[in-house]
C-alpha cells in the first residue's frame, strides 16, 4: 500500500503548475476523498511558497465537482507576499473543467502573549482502549479502508435529534510527513455528524471546507491518532453547516474545521 504522503504529493512541471496522479481506491462517492484532494493542493502551495519559516495557517476550499482517478493539473497563483503573510490560490483542473479551488494562507509566527484556547476540551479516553470500528463499503466510503476509526460518539443512521460525531482517527500508512496536508486530510476523514440524524444511508457531499490550523503539525506524535469532535450546527434545504475539531490524545487543540455538506437526495 502506498503511503499517504506519497499519494498526496504532486510533481512539479513548471514554476506554478503541478501534475498529480489521483489514485484508484480512494473514492468518496463518485470522486476522490476530499481530504486527499485538499492535501495535494496544500502540498503544491507549500512547494511553491518554499518558505519554511511561514507555516500554513488556513486552508479554504470549494469542491465544485468530483475528482476522478487519473491525471489532474494543479495551478498555483500567489495573491500577495507580505512581510509576514503569504496568500495563494490553487486550482485543480481535470480535462477542461475546474474540480476544486483552494485558498491557502501561510504566515510567520508573531507575538505569543495572547496564546490561549478558550474551547472546552473533550473528554479523551485512552485511545488504545477504544475499539476499532470497521468502516468500509457498502455502508462506508471506499477511502475509509485506508484509515483507522475508533468511535466514542453517535453512530450514523441512529436517528439522533442532536447529531454529533467523535472518536480517534489516523491514516494506516501515513508516510513521513506530519504537516498541514496531513492535518487537512484528517479533518475531513470522519463521517459527517448529520449522518447520526438519518435513519438510513443517503448520499452527501462536501461543498465548502475551511481549516484553521492552531498547533504546529510538526509537534504531532507520528505514532498517535488525533481525536475528532464534530457537530451539525444548522440544516436548511438539504445543506448542513458542521463544526469540527482535531485534538491530540493529551488534550491539545490541533485544528478547527467548518464544512458545508449537501444531502443529495
Amino acid at each position: 500500500m502506498t503511503d499517504f504522503t506519497s499519494l498526496s504529493t504532486p510533481v512539479r512541471i513548471a514554476d506554478d503548475r503541478f501534475r498529480w496522479e489521483v489514485p484508484e481506491g480512494w473514492r468518496q462517492g463518485r470522486g476522490a476523498f476530499g481530504g486527499l484532494v485538499i492535501a495535494a493542493m496544500t502540498r503544491a502551495v507549500e512547494m511553491t511558497a518554499a518558505s519554511p519559516e511561514r507555516r500554513v495557517r488556513n486552508v479554504s476550499a470549494q469542491l465544485v465537482g468530483p475528482v476522478l482517478a487519473g491525471t489532474v493539473e494543479i495551478e498555483v497563483t500567489p495573491l500577495r507576499v507580505g512581510s509576514g503573510v503569504t496568500s495563494f490560490t490553487a486550482v485543480l483542473r481535470q480535462g477542461d473543467e475546474i474540480a476544486t479551488q483552494a485558498s491557502v494562507v501561510l504566515a510567520k509566527a508573531r507575538s505569543q502573549d495572547l496564546d490561549a484556547v478558550d474551547l472546552a476540551a473533550p473528554e479523551l479516553p485512552p485511545w488504545e482502549e477504544v475499539m476499532v470500528l470497521p468502516v468500509a463499503p457498502p455502508l462506508g466510503p471506499e477511502f475509509a479502508v485506508h484509515f483507522e476509526f475508533r468511535s466514542t460518539g453517535q453512530f450514523p443512521f441512529s436517528g439522533s435529534t442532536h447529531p454529533s460525531s467523535s472518536g480517534y482517527v489516523r491514516a494506516l500508512q501515513p508516510g513521513k510527513a506530519r504537516d498541514a496536508a496531513y492535518v487537512a486530510a484528517l479533518a475531513d476523514g470522519y463521517w459527517p455528524a448529520i449522518l447520526a440524524r438519518m435513519t438510513e444511508a443517503r448520499p452527501a457531499a462536501t461543498l465548502s471546507y475551511n481549516l484553521q490550523i492552531v498547533a504546529d503539525p510538526e509537534t504531532i506524535d507520528p505514532a498517535l491518532p488525533l481525536f475528532h469532535r464534530g457537530r451539525a450546527l444548522a440544516s436548511a434545504d438539504g445543506y448542513i453547516a458542521e463544526h469540527r475539531e482535531l485534538w491530540t490524545p493529551d488534550g491539545r487543540l490541533v485544528a478547527l474545521n467548518q464544512q458545508t455538506f449537501a444531502v443529495i437526495r
